[in-house]
């Protein structure tokens, strides 16, 4: 049987020609060093998108929508309405993107639809981990375990970024590199150089990515060209809190607080919760300022590089100013070990960090690839979320983290791409990575979770942790339900089986989202959400894989995810406005009708 092509052709709508006002800065008060950005300003009114639209709405979840209609407001940059087109008689479809005679549907019709035709429509991606000054020797340096490589390549690197000058121009191609990639979200360590991480944040805004960015906090065991004083560096923190405030859009006044204490150092923190108490996640996500695509972040480097003086003042101005707090936690055992000789006081790496008031519901750790259960348990009773960097954990030798477990265990799971411990600034890679560590990690069945540790931190710092068993939830050959949902719903997935690639595109997108206290935000594609998308073009003439016309849309979709690469991204969309575009179709074979492009749909 011949399988039927979806044909698309763009619809424009008649509007009243009165002009539009657009957006007016009225009187406000002049604000210092704003940013402005030089993407292009969306229209105002209704646009839409017809095609293959597909995200994860769920782990387990992934939805394909073979002929939708996706809606979203250009002045807001959020969606209004996703429609399956499939189901609905060509009258129904005609409402949705035709104004009636009588008008009387205006106001809900897409001024413009644009036809995807070959190409498909998915969530932008989120990298939950990444540093921005050590781009510049990415894909360098993986001969060393993770604190040999930090004394030998990152602290030279980093310490560089005094100059304003190679701060831009490293952080302008680092930003660049990510966007082209896809990713429309990023969680940046910056330097411990505060003027630099000003410049970080104006380019994050000039090229229109939505961000979490920190200065990084280090006053202990760096060398001495690299490291601040405890009292300038936390000043230095609420300085880049009151600048990314300041400079940004207009913000509703009650969400902002002012740095009014300098220096300040913490408060004793609460109890650590006992195995038993559920502290539930909180409302973060809807109480942290995100109407500015850069969010300031709270950044101590990591438990050994920061004094308990530090630390304290870092966990008063996370909750003070209800921030984010990003750092790493249990990356190696030799890192693991050092902490324990630095806090003996502690039950644990993780409990260091709550003790200091550094773990609630919106913070999130990178790697934690040796996380003992009581310090899994502590992050999914604290809502702490971590970032899963698996390709930075094989490069610097540092282990397999087990991340079914994780989800199992009810932890929130993104993904990172941990450049320069990473090889490669795109999270397509990490999504492959992803899916390698998973089963590696389900090779063999551990013994209980304290003793891997305690044995491998005794062994050596580069030795790998055997990891438990993991899992997957949807079908071994990944075919979609009639629905258009591949997967089940069981929630963390099932522990035996090893995570499959619709589970690793959920943590780089839904996942991260999640775990940035940004899912009510970002991830997919649900009303209300803004429109973080890209649009993927699978038959790019210099694609680095092929197609044959017998695929369905799901294994066009499984083939991109682990085999293309910035060559598919034509367009990059944050908060509606395109950030970012190629022109693939004037290499895209150029000679064929636009029908022959177009997906080959399974009746």
């Amino acid at each position: 049987m011949q399988a039927e092509k979806i044909v698309v052709e763009p619809v424009k709508k008649a509007r009243d020609p009165s002009p539009t006002s657009g957006h007016k800065s009225g009187s406000q008060p002049a604000k210092k060093a704003r940013a402005v950005s030089t993407s292009d300003p969306p229209p105002t009114g209704l646009r839409g998108f017809r095609g293959v639209l597909i995200h994860s709405k769920a782990l387990g979840e992934l939805e394909i929508l073979r002929d939708g209609l996706l809606v979203y407001d250009t002045t807001t940059g959020v969606i209004t309405n996703v429609t399956d087109l499939t189901a609905l008689s060509a009258d129904q479809i005609s409402d949705l993107i035709s104004v009636r005679p009588d008008g009387s549907n205006a106001s809900q019709v897409p001024d413009e639809v644009e036809a995807l035709g070959q190409r498909f429509l998915m969530p932008g991606l989120i990298d939950g981990h990444a540093h921005a000054p050590q781009y510049a020797f990415t894909g360098t340096g993986m001969d060393l375990p993770l604190l040999e490589w930090l004394e030998t390549y990152t602290f030279p690197c980093e310490a560089k970024f005094s100059d304003l000058e190679h701060a831009r121009h490293v952080y302008s191609k680092a930003v660049h590199r990510h966007i082209k990639n896809g990713t429309t979200t990023c969680a940046w360590f910056a330097s411990l150089h505060l003027e630099a991480t000003k410049l970080l944040v104006d380019i994050v805004r000039e090229k229109g990515q939505r961000a979490h960015i920190g200065k990084v906090s280090m006053d202990r065991n760096s060398p001495s060209y690299y490291i601040e004083e405890t009292v300038q560096g936390i000043a230095d923190v609420e300085s880049l809190i009151d600048y990314v405030k300041e400079t940004g859009p207009d913000m509703n006044s009650n969400t902002c607080i002012p740095c009014s204490t300098k220096g300040a150092v913490a408060p004793s923190p609460p109890p650590p919760p006992t195995a038993s108490s559920n502290v539930p996640a909180s409302t973060a996500a809807a109480t942290i300022d995100v109407d500015d695509l850069v969010t300031a972040t709270i950044i101590p480097r990591f438990v050994p590089s920061c004094t308990s003086a530090m630390m304290h003042a870092l966990g008063r101005l996370s909750s003070l100013h209800n921030l984010p707090v990003h750092s790493h936690l249990s990356e190696s055992p030799g890192e693991i070990e050092w902490v324990k000789q630095l806090h003996p006081d502690c039950a644990s790496y993780g409990d260091v960090y709550y003790q200091h008031g550094l773990m609630h519901e919106r913070t999130y750790m990178a790697h934690c690839v040796h996380c003992s259960k009581g310090e899994r348990s502590l992050m999914r009773d604290t809502g702490c979320g971590v970032v899963h960097c698996p390709s930075s954990n094989f490069m610097l030798k540092s282990g397999v983290c087990d991340v079914r477990r994780l989800l199992v265990e009810g932890v929130k799971v993104g993904l990172g791409t941990d450049i320069a411990g990473g090889c490669s600034s795109s999270m397509f890679d990490s999504i492959r990575q992803c899916v390698i560590a998973s089963r590696t990690a389900s090779f063999g069945q551990s013994p209980d979770d304290e003793e891997v540790v305690e044995a491998a931190v005794d062994a050596s710092a580069t030795i790998t942790v055997a990891a438990g068993a993991v899992g997957d939830i949807i079908p071994s050959d990944g075919a979609a339900e009639e629905g258009g949902n591949v997967g089940g719903a069981n929630v963390g997935g099932d522990p035996t089986e090893p995570l499959n690639y619709a589970e690793a595109f959920h943590l780089a997108t839904m996942g991260g989202a999640s775990v940035l206290g940004l899912d009510d935000k970002i991830g997919n594609f649900l009303p209300g959400k803004s429109l973080d998308a890209l649009i993927i073009d699978p038959h790019a003439d210099d694609s680095n894989f092929d197609l044959f016309g017998l695929e369905t849309v799901d294994e066009i979709f499984e083939k991109f995810l682990f085999l293309g690469d910035d060559r598919n991204v034509c367009q990059v969309f944050v908060q509606g406005r395109n950030v970012y575009s190629q022109d693939t179709r004037s290499r895209s074979r150029s000679n064929s009708s636009a029908s022959e492009l177009e997906y080959a749909v399974p009746p």
